[in-house]
């Protein structure tokens, strides 16, 4: 490691871990005193402390993030059903005072609005947090509003599967853990009944600065493909 104080905290901490050892044996060959090296020895180890205290609450965060959205997941399957299941009721009762009741918005007339288009040009980064934060653009047809934007992801080459419904044209995702390898992301507009095609497949592979698993993560390539079936995409099921 070079003689400078490096610029990352990381850094700084391994510097000083690997410098004190040097100087305590003898601090006045280098003109400091056994004081002066002992108040440094003392700083960074509490600060080894509180960097690894900080990622292990880092990483309890994730873990609970990813663990609500698995349970946000789970909810929207078994809530899907359940609408669906008030939607045929209802259509088939031939009563549309239902659909107020129910507090569900009836179906629009067919042939009202063209389906919406697929999002394309999907892009990514890392946003203050470490999260990362995917965009895209669409192009809708007049006549189509209301767009909701269905995200589902695919951790190290597993099944996709759905993380987040927005109204926006990016989202947030919290919940890539260190260690993830890789994280691809396909988006599908979708209005009332109708669904668009998938998107591009945004495959972004994710590189490990410091070493000893506490320096983070950082983007290291990102590449698109087919979203479609041709491409392989494998849904959860």
């Amino acid at each position: 490691m070079g003689n400078n104080i490096p610029s990352k905290k990381l850094d700084q901490i391994v510097w000083f871990e690997n410098h004190y050892p040097l100087w305590e044996t003898t601090p006045t060959n280098f003109g400091v005193t056994t004081a002066i090296v002992s108040s440094v020895k003392a700083a960074t180890i509490a600060a080894r402390t509180a960097y690894n205290n900080a990622q292990t609450a880092k990483l309890a965060a994730k873990n609970a993030t990813t663990a609500s959205d698995e349970g946000a997941g789970a909810m929207l399957d078994v809530g899907r059903d359940c609408v669906n299941m008030i939607k045929a009721f209802i259509q088939n009762s031939n009563n549309a005072a239902l659909w107020g009741q129910a507090g569900i918005e009836p179906p629009m007339p067919p042939g009202t609005a063209p389906a919406p288009t697929a999002p394309y040009e999907l892009t990514a980064g890392l946003d203050g947090e470490g999260n990362v934060l995917v965009k895209w653009r669409t192009s809708q047809p007049a006549g189509v509003s209301g767009v909701i934007y269905f995200v589902r992801r695919s951790i190290d080459g597993g099944p996709f599967t759905l993380i987040d419904s927005v109204g926006e044209k990016e989202m947030v995702d919290e919940g890539i853990l260190y260690g993830t390898q890789t994280a691809t992301y396909i988006v599908q507009a979708k209005r009332g009944r109708q669904t668009s095609a998938p998107s591009e497949a945004l495959t972004i592979r994710f590189g490990r600065a410091g070493g000893g698993g506490g320096g983070g993560m950082f983007i290291q390539s990102i590449q698109t493909g087919p979203g479609d079936g041709d491409g392989g995409v494998k849904m959860a099921a």
